[in-house]
This record gives structure tokens, C-alpha cells and sequence, in this order.
């Protein structure tokens, strides 16, 4: 009996795996992806977009931008999570490529990545995985041509770090939560130079990446609040476990945090819920949180254009930094909650600061990408001078004179003469590299105000904004942007400010 039982589950067991295999390549044929969503469709992604952004992102999707579908779970004592993965990766250059590399972030921050499947187009291939600098490479079994589509796939294991001395806790787990930024493999920036995939320093940000879409279905243990980018999409919530898909798009990258014990305010603006989410004990800290989002958000969207998503989420995070962007949602640091307004920064309180520049990244680094590795100025000194265009709009005079003699304030650490501000951020010390592109690169563009009108600076950056709306932005293109409008040669003031000759 046993034996014939073996036999029968033997049989079983092949039939099931040549009904897979030909479902397999059934899927493959009909283009569809490990979620059985096909690569094609934008509508999980139209649900979480405004509507003037829907058509747009439907085109980028049909002009070859990568998509993610992904598989990702959370382990219940949350130090390890799993990720099974498909990409669909269009050459997008003028040559064919041999390889495709992909940026991975937890062994930088003493994680650790375990590849136990990897394949292109359903063929095995050996990927060689840098710990030292993030750098997985995927070998492509033929060239690929330009235009050509290729699905790359990965399962992996990940461990993910108690309490990383680097990058501010942004991956990271604790008794009762996990914050699992840039945890996803992700396709590197490929150009003329080859593939960015450079191990970034110790502080500053990390992304460096073109604008995909992501549905990424989450499963982790019941009772715990999942917040992601994006909009949810589907839940199914079970005694122990829970599973809830999420999908955003156009995006530079995917967050997940997985927590207990926050609470959530909302308020609607437009086309956009906006929420707060935070511990019960600090909800006077998470109505103000709220309120200065709602107001950053009209104040930006009526600058550089409108905020693409229907949702932005706001998290009390433990993270040890004043706050953290990612696509559709920001951290701000726990530790700013329900701290009393420090006297020597009135009229400019540092968390309202924190908060107005954090929702100000979703245009200059999500909207309009950059490499913050080796332009910070681009995302960090414009989202800054964003926010003293916040705190002028709200508070007047007082608040264009406090946010200046905020940035005042930090000027002191830096050398005479002071760093020019358009350096990577490995050219600067710690100290030197916050005071230079949080405080001396916005006052480069308020010079610049003065020498070219509020007006054309205010439709030069629109124009940046409009012109580089989910793609890559540069020095020479803001530079370009700026001599539009004014019709001026900006020669000097770039050279004195910006390039570091």
C-alpha cells in the first residue's frame, strides 16, 4: 500500500509539474507576470493616480518602463523577509546589452542577501552578487537588442539589520516593527558611462534610479499595520497572517514598513488623501503633521506642478534622521514628536521644516529623478529652497527672514571659502555635506532670485519640473532650465556656487 501510494504521489507530483511548466510558458506567452498580471496593463497603477496622470503613465508603461511584480514576506519575528520577484526590463539604449545590474542596499547596512533562484527569460543564470558594493549582476543568456524586453527573475532571502550604524535606520528591525527601505533589488541607472551602481557613502541618500511601476503583494503576520507607497489594491486578512497588494507607478522605488500601536488622521485634498499616521500619545504632533502636508502639497502642486498619486502617507518612524522620502510617502523621525518649538529656531519650527521638506522630495527626487550619489544638490538644495517657498507662502515676510537666518545658522561649520554645492556626496565630510546642501544650496537659488526676478526663477523651476517630469535630472538641464527663462548666460554664478573647479 505504501508503495502504491508512493507511486500515485510520484505520478501526482509529475503530472503537477508538467501542468506548472505548461502553464508557465502559457504565462510567459501571454505575457503576463508572476502575479498573473500582464505586463501591458497599467490599470493596477491607474487606481492609485490623479487623473491627469493616468493617460501619461499608461504611455511610459507601453514605452518600455520596467515593472515590477513581486512576492515579498515578512517573517513574524520581522528580521527576515523573502522576496520572490519578476522584472520586465525593456533596453531602452541605442546598443544591446550583455548584462543587467541591479542595486541591493542591505549588505551596505550590515544586512544580508541570499540569491537561491535567478533567471532571464525562464533560463538559469548565475548572479554574481558585490556585497561590498550593493552590485548584483545578471548575465543575459543572448544580447539584448535595443528595444527588446527581457524578464529578469529573483527569489532571495534577506536579513534584515538590528540597528545599523549607517544611512539613519532606514532598514532596519525592532521588537514590534521593520522599515524595510530599499530592500527590493533594483535596476540601476543604465547610460553612455554603463551601468551606476557605486556603493553609496555613509550618509546622504541612495537612489539612483529611473521611474518604474511596482505591484507588490506583501504578506507578513496579522495584527501589524502594513503602510506602503502606493495605494492598496487587494487584502486578505486571516487570523494569523495577512496578505494586502499594493501598486505604484511611475515611482523611483517601493517602501513597506510593517508596525504596531499607530494611529491615523485624514484629510482629503482634491484628488489627494492625505494621512498621518503616529502613536495615540502624540496626536496633537500628527494633526500638526497633517496640516502642514496639506498645506505643502497645494503649495508645491500650484509651483511644479501637480502631485501625481491619490494618496500620501505620512509615518512616525523611529528612524534617526529629521525624515525620509520615498515614493507616495514620507517618514519623519519619532524623536521630532512632541518636542516643545526651540526658541533659537522661531519662527521656523524644525518639525514643521522636516515634514514641509520631506512631502517637497515627492517633486524633486521622485517626480524629477537625480543621482544623489553624485548631484545631491539637485533633490536635497531644491527641495529645501521649496520649503523656504513654503514657509514664505504661509507665514510672509517672517517666514522668508526666519528660514534665512535658519540657514544662517548652519553656514558655521563650513570652511572659508565654503564648498561649492554641486559635488557628490563622498567629496564632503558629514558635517560639511549637511550645512553645504540643505543650507548653502538654497541660498544659492535665493541668490539667484535676487539677480534674475522671483518670476522667472519660480518659471524656470517649473519648467524643470514640467520638463523632466518622471525622468532624470542634471546640472547642465536645471542650468539650461534657469538661462531659458531669464535669457541670461549663468556662467559666473554656477561656477562660483555650484562646480567645484
Amino acid at each position: 500500500m505504501r508503495r502504491t501510494a508512493h507511486t500515485t504521489l510520484l505520478a501526482a507530483c509529475i503530472l503537477l509539474t508538467a501542468t506548472v511548466s505548461a502553464a508557465t510558458q502559457s504565462t510567459r506567452a501571454d505575457g503576463l507576470g508572476l502575479l498573473g498580471i500582464a505586463w501591458s496593463d497599467p490599470t493596477p497603477f491607474l487606481h492609485g493616480l490623479i487623473a491627469a496622470e493616468q493617460t501619461p503613465s499608461a504611455a511610459r508603461i507601453a514605452a518600455g518602463a520596467s515593472l515590477y511584480q513581486v512576492r515579498m514576506t515578512i517573517a513574524g519575528g520581522l528580521s527576515r523577509t523573502s522576496i520572490e520577484m519578476e522584472i520586465a526590463f525593456t533596453n531602452l539604449e541605442d546598443e544591446p546589452l550583455d548584462e543587467a545590474v541591479l542595486r541591493v542596499f542591505p549588505p551596505i547596512v550590515g544586512g544580508a542577501v541570499a540569491i537561491s533562484d535567478s533567471r532571464v527569460d525562464g533560463h538559469p543564470v548565475d548572479a554574481v552578487l558585490d556585497p561590498v558594493d550593493g552590485r548584483l549582476t545578471l548575465p543575459l543568456p543572448a544580447s539584448l537588442l535595443p528595444r527588446a524586453r527581457a524578464v529578469l527573475r529573483l527569489v532571495a532571502q534577506i536579513e534584515v539589520p538590528p540597528a545599523p550604524a549607517e544611512h539613519y535606520g532606514i532598514l532596519e528591525y525592532t521588537s514590534d516593527a521593520v522599515s524595510l527601505a530599499h530592500v527590493l533589488p533594483t535596476l540601476a541607472v543604465h547610460d553612455a558611462q554603463g551601468w551606476h551602481a557605486d556603493r553609496p557613502p555613509a550618509y546622504g541618500d541612495v537612489t539612483h534610479a529611473d521611474a518604474a511601476f511596482f505591484v507588490v503583494e506583501v504578506v507578513a503576520p496579522a495584527g501589524i499595520r502594513l503602510i506602503a507607497s502606493g495605494v492598496e489594491t487587494a487584502q486578505e486578512i486571516g487570523a494569523e497572517i495577512q496578505t494586502r497588494s499594493f501598486a505604484v507607478g511611475p515611482a523611483r522605488e517601493f517602501y513597506v514598513t510593517a508596525t504596531a500601536d499607530l494611529e491615523v488622521m485624514t484629510e482629503v485634498v482634491g484628488e489627494v488623501t492625505i494621512n498621518s499616521f503616529a502613536p495615540s500619545s502624540l496626536s496633537g504632533s500628527a494633526a500638526q503633521a497633517l496640516t502642514t502636508a496639506v498645506a505643502a502639497v497645494q503649495i508645491y502642486s500650484s509651483l511644479y506642478g501637480p502631485y501625481p498619486y491619490r494618496e500620501l502617507d505620512i509615518v512616525a518612524s523611529p528612524i534617526r534622521a529629521g525624515g525620509m522620502e520615498f515614493p507616495g510617502l514620507v517618514l519623519i523621525g519619532l524623536a521630532e514628536y512632541g518636542k516643545p518649538p526651540d526658541p533659537s529656531e522661531e519662527p521656523v519650527d524644525f518639525f514643521e521644516l522636516a515634514v514641509a521638506h520631506e512631502v517637497g522630495h515627492q517633486w524633486f527626487y521622485n517626480v524629477v529623478g537625480n543621482d544623489q550619489l553624485g548631484e545631491p544638490w539637485l533633490d536635497e538644495s531644491l527641495t529645501q529652497f521649496a520649503t523656504w517657498r513654503y514657509f514664505e507662502a504661509r507665514y510672509g515676510d517672517v517666514g522668508d527672514l526666519g528660514f534665512a537666518s535658519w540657514t544662517s545658522g548652519r553656514l558655521i561649520v563650513l570652511p572659508t571659502p565654503a564648498p561649492a554645492i554641486g559635488m557628490p556626496v563622498s567629496s564632503y565630510s558629514q558635517s560639511t555635506y549637511g550645512a553645504t546642501i540643505y543650507a548653502l544650496g538654497p541660498r544659492f537659488l535665493k541668490q539667484l532670485e535676487q539677480l534674475l526676478g522671483r518670476e522667472a526663477l519660480d518659471d524656470a523651476l517649473r519648467a524643470y519640473a514640467t520638463d523632466y517630469r518622471w525622468g532624470l535630472g542634471t546640472t547642465a538641464a536645471i542650468r539650461g532650465s534657469l538661462e531659458t527663462a531669464c535669457q541670461c548666460d549663468l556662467t559666473l554664478p554656477f561656477a562660483q556656487w555650484v562646480y567645484a573647479n
